[in-house]
């Protein structure tokens, strides 16, 4: 019998969350979404307590026409990339069926991932120099499921 797992991490990178454009403030475009963020931003009362930054139906330096640190996150993330079992038939079995071997597993890939960023994926990735770490709300990686049978003749 034997037991596999690969498990990866990336620590200290930061992200930037570019898909809250999209969700959480005044929209540049029609239809754009306003999420719950813009009913925990800032107002007077609230102060420096605030979930986001103030929410205005505009686009200015405090919404969507500027950078800001809101976009950034902790892209810090534990991932379980693979975990496997199989198991050799045993030899006189094999004999039997006139097999010189036959083994049978099962495997996970991309299973479980420990992280506070609030993206679908902490392990963006990018397609140049210039667009890594940065979330333009790209799929996540896939789980997936495998059933190992091997046969030797």
């Amino acid at each position: 019998m034997t037991f596999e797992t690969y498990w990866f991490t990336s620590l200290g990178n930061d992200i930037w969350h570019q898909t809250k454009w999209f969700t959480d403030f005044f929209g540049s475009f029609e239809g754009s979404a306003k999420g719950v963020a813009a009913f925990d931003s800032w107002t007077a009362e609230k102060g420096n307590g605030s979930g986001s930054p103030i929410w205005e139906s505009a686009s200015n330096q405090s919404t969507n026409a500027g950078a800001n640190s809101w976009y950034i996150e902790d892209g810090s993330y534990l991932r379980l990339q693979r975990i496997s079992l199989s198991y050799d038939l045993a030899d006189r079995l094999l004999q039997k069926l006139k097999l010189t071997g036959v083994s049978i597993g099962l495997s996970a890939n991309n299973i479980w991932t420990l992280t506070k960023y609030s993206g679908l994926d902490p392990a963006v990735g990018g397609d140049a120099d210039t667009t890594f770490g940065i979330d333009v709300g790209n799929y996540p990686v896939t789980p997936s499921y495998l059933i190992n049978i091997g046969l030797g003749f």
